[in-house]
C-alpha cells in the first residue's frame, strides 16, 4: 500500500491528468464547430492534388455533411454555454478523486496506529469479530474505515465536512479557509445534482447554494470558470492535507506550505469574484 505522501502525490497526478483531459476535449469541441467546413476543405484539397475523394458518391458526401452539421451544432451550443457537458463530467471526477484520497489516507492511517489518533472514538468501532480476525491487515483497515464513516455519520455531512469527520480521528483534521470550504461545499452539491438528479436543480441545492441563483428544475451548467474554482479548491485541500500529514508524522517539510496555500487562495478569490456562476 502507498504511504500518505505517495497517496497525495498520486491524487495530484490524477488531477493534472484531469486538467489535460479537459484541455484536449475543449480543443476537440472547438474544432468540431467547424466540422462541415473541414469536409469541404478536405474535398477541395483532394481536387487540387488530384487525390481520391473521401466519399465515392454525392449521397455519401451529403450524409457525412448532415452528420458533421449535427456535430457542429452540438459543439457550438456547448461552446456558447461554457462546455457544461464536459465540465460537469470533470466536476464529478474531481470530487471522486478527492473522496478517494481521503479514504486511502484513513485506511493507511488505521494500518499504522498513532498516539495522535482519537483513541476514545476509535475504541467504539464495532463489527463481526470472527470475520475481522480472518481478514488481512488491509481488509481490516478498510473495514474499520467503513465502520468509522458510519460512526461519525460522514455520509450525512456536507461538503468537506464529510472528509474532516474521517480525517480528525486519525490525526489529520484541520482548519479550512472559508472560501475553499464554500467552494468544496458547492462542488459537492453540484456533484450530487449531476449524479443523482440528472443535472436538474432541486430544492436542496436551491436552498444550500443561493448564490448560484438556481430555481427548481433549472439545468445545472458547470462552466469552465466554475470548474476552475473547484479545481483550485481541491488543489488547496491536497496541499493542506500534505501539511497535516507531515505535521502529524513529525516530518519537516522544506516547502513553505502556508505561502503556497495563500497563493492558491488568492487565485481562487480572483476566479470566484470574476465568475457569474449561472450565466457565464
Amino acid at each position: 500500500m502507498l504511504d500518505p505522501t505517495q497517496i497525495i502525490h498520486k491524487k495530484s497526478e490524477e488531477l493534472r491528468e484531469l486538467e489535460l483531459f479537459a484541455g484536449v476535449c475543449r480543443s476537440a469541441l472547438n474544432q468540431a464547430t467547424r466540422s462541415v467546413e473541414a469536409i469541404d476543405l478536405r474535398r477541395r484539397i483532394a481536387e487540387v492534388l488530384n487525390e481520391k475523394q473521401d466519399y465515392e458518391s454525392e449521397s455519401q458526401l451529403n450524409t457525412a455533411k448532415q452528420h458533421a452539421l449535427k456535430v457542429s451544432e452540438f459543439a457550438e451550443g456547448q461552446r456558447k454555454d461554457g462546455l457544461p457537458y464536459l465540465h460537469s463530467l470533470c466536476a464529478v471526477r474531481l470530487w471522486a478523486l478527492t473522496e478517494a484520497m481521503v479514504d486511502e489516507l484513513v485506511v493507511h492511517s488505521l494500518l499504522t496506529p498513532s498516539e495522535c489518533f482519537d483513541q476514545a472514538l476509535l475504541s467504539r468501532l464495532k463489527g463481526p469479530l470472527i470475520e475481522f480476525r480472518s481478514a488481512s491487515p488491509d481488509e481490516q483497515a478498510e473495514f474499520l474505515a467503513e465502520t468509522l464513516k458510519q460512526l461519525v455519520d460522514a455520509p450525512l455531512k456536507l461538503g468537506a465536512g464529510k472528509f474532516e469527520a474521517l480525517l480528525a480521528p486519525v490525526g489529520l483534521g484541520g482548519e479550512i479557509q472559508e472560501g475553499v470550504r464554500r467552494t468544496l461545499y458547492e462542488l459537492s452539491q453540484i456533484r450530487n445534482i449531476i449524479v443523482h438528479k440528472s443535472g436538474k436543480a432541486d430544492r436542496r441545492i436551491v436552498e444550500a447554494c443561493p448564490w448560484l441563483n438556481y430555481k427548481k428544475g433549472d439545468t445545472v451548467h458547470v462552466t469552465f470558470k466554475m470548474f476552475e474554482c473547484y479545481r483550485l479548491a481541491v488543489y488547496w485541500y491536497i496541499v493542506a492535507i500534505r501539511g497535516r500529514v507531515d505535521s502529524r508524522d513529525g516530518i519537516k517539510n522544506v516547502a513553505d506550505l502556508n505561502e503556497i496555500l495563500q497563493m492558491i487562495e488568492g487565485k481562487l478569490e480572483f476566479a470566484s469574484t470574476n465568475t457569474n456562476r449561472c450565466d457565464d
